[in-house]
C-alpha cells in the first residue's frame, strides 16, 4: 500500500510539470568597453561585444582601433595585448579630459568621455581598536579609522576611502613592502549613511560631498575584526595607510548601478551571498557613458596617508 502511494505522489507532482516556450528577442550585438583608470598609471581599455544567452561565439575583440583624444588632439593609438586588453602608451593627467574613440569594421564606432579629478589629499589620519556597541555593526571587534577631508568648494566631488596593509614580505631576502588591501565595513557617519547603499552591502564605501561641499569635515569609518587577521595588536595597527580615491562623477554613478545589479543577482559574483536577498531586490540596469555601445570609461585619482595608531 505504502508503494502504491508513493508511485501516486509522483504521478501527481510529475504531472505539475509544464513546457512553455519563451520568445527571445534577437538584439544584434553591440561593442562593449570597460576601463576605470587612474591618473599616472598604466592605461588599459578591455574591448568585447555583447551576445543573446545562447551565443556560443567568441566575445573578445581583437581587431578594433582605438584611440585616444583630449580637446581635438589625437594623442595615442592603443595596442593589442591579447584577451581584449588594449594598452596607451601614455598615462593619465590629473585634471585632464579624455574621449576614447573605438572602431570596428563590422561593429561601428563608439565614443566616451572622462575627465580625471584632481585628488584630495586626506589629513590627520588615525586608527584604533575598538568594541562593536551598535546594531548597525554586529561585529565583535571593529577597527576605527579617523580622517579629515578638505573638500575643495563650488563642485561635485565624490569619494572612495581604502585601507591597506603595509607588510614585510619574509620570502625575499630585501624584505621588501608589499601592499594588500581591505575594505572598509560600515560607517555611521551620516553623511555616507545617506547616500543608501548600506543595504546592498557594498564591496567599499563611496559617497559624494552633496552634504558637505566646501567644508572640512572629520569622517568615521569601521572595519571587521580590529584590522587584518582580526588582529586588536599595537604591532599589527600601526602599519595600515589609507588611499583615498577622488572619483570622477562616471565613478560615482557605475558604482551605484554596479552595487544594485549585483544585489539583484541570485548568486552575487562577490561571493557576498544574502539568500532571500535577491528576491527583495528588482533588476537594475547597469550605467554605461559609452555612447553607441556599452561599458564604462571613468578615471580617478588617489592620494595616501599613513594611519597613526591610538592605541
Amino acid at each position: 500500500m505504502k508503494n502504491y502511494m508513493i508511485f501516486g505522489v509522483l504521478c501527481w507532482l510529475l504531472a505539475c510539470v509544464q513546457s512553455t516556450e519563451v520568445p527571445m528577442p534577437h538584439l544584434p550585438p553591440r561593442l562593449v568597453v570597460n576601463s576605470l583608470f587612474a591618473a599616472d598609471s598604466s592605461w588599459d581599455v578591455y574591448v568585447s561585444k555583447s551576445g543573446s544567452l545562447f551565443d556560443t561565439t567568441g566575445r573578445l575583440i581583437r581587431d578594433a582601433e582605438l584611440t585616444l583624444w583630449s580637446e581635438g588632439e589625437l594623442l595615442d593609438h592603443l595596442a593589442y595585448k591579447g584577451n581584449g586588453r588594449y594598452r596607451a602608451h601614455i598615462r593619465p593627467e590629473a585634471g585632464r579630459g579624455y574621449e576614447l574613440r573605438v572602431f570596428h569594421p563590422s561593429l561601428g564606432e563608439v565614443v566616451a568621455h572622462d575627465t580625471v579629478p584632481k585628488p584630495v589629499m586626506p589629513e590627520k589620519g588615525e586608527i584604533w581598536p575598538l568594541a562593536a556597541a551598535n546594531s548597525k555593526c554586529p561585529l565583535d571587534y571593529t577597527t576605527r579609522v579617523c580622517f579629515t577631508i578638505d573638500d575643495p568648494a563650488g563642485e561635485s566631488n565624490y569619494y572612495e576611502p581604502l585601507l591597506y596593509r603595509l607588510s614585510s614580505n619574509s620570502d625575499t631576502s630585501d624584505s621588501h613592502l608589499v601592499l594588500s588591501a581591505r575594505r572598509f565595513a560600515c560607517t555611521l557617519d551620516p553623511r555616507i549613511v545617506s547616500e543608501g547603499d548600506e543595504p546592498f552591502f557594498p564591496e567599499t564605501l563611496f559617497f559624494s560631498d552633496h552634504l558637505f561641499d566646501g567644508q572640512k569635515v572629520k569622517l568615521v569609518l569601521h572595519e571587521y575584526g580590529g584590522g587584518f587577521d582580526g588582529s586588536v595588536i599595537a604591532g599589527n595597527m600601526s602599519n595600515k595607510i589609507l588611499f583615498l580615491r577622488t572619483t570622477s562623477r562616471n565613478y560615482y554613478l557605475y558604482r551605484k548601478a554596479r552595487e544594485r545589479h549585483l544585489a539583484s543577482q541570485p548568486l552575487n559574483p562577490t561571493g557576498n551571498d544574502h539568500p532571500g536577498f535577491e528576491f527583495y531586490t528588482t533588476p537594475f540596469e547597469m550605467y554605461s557613458n559609452v555612447r553607441g555601445g556599452l561599458g564604462i570609461f571613468a578615471a580617478f585619482s588617489v592620494d595616501s596617508l599613513r594611519l597613526v595608531y591610538q592605541p
